[in-house]
């Protein structure tokens, strides 16, 4: 699955944002890439704004299991 997600995203995204129609007037124009610029526009502001000073990342301590234990000596280091 690790290749097979991003793939059928390379290939979905440009195919999905193909007009319907051509050719293309104001009527039959397909909105997708609009749709999808914009999210990926507030995504990056959201992350640009809010997400470098919030986001902490997923929880590892608060699982139970000892980071070390599970990764042996390639554990990641704490700050």
């Amino acid at each position: 699955m690790l290749t097979v997600s991003p793939a059928w995203s390379i290939l979905a995204v440009p195919l999905f944002c193909m007009p319907a129609y051509l050719p293309v007037t104001a009527a039959s124009v397909n909105y997708a890439p609009v749709v999808f610029v914009g999210f990926i526009v507030i995504a990056f502001a959201w992350y640009a704004l809010w997400g470098r000073k919030n986001y902490a990342g997923p929880p590892t301590e608060s699982l139970g299991v000892e980071v070390s234990a599970e990764y042996g000596d390639d554990a990641p280091k704490k700050d």
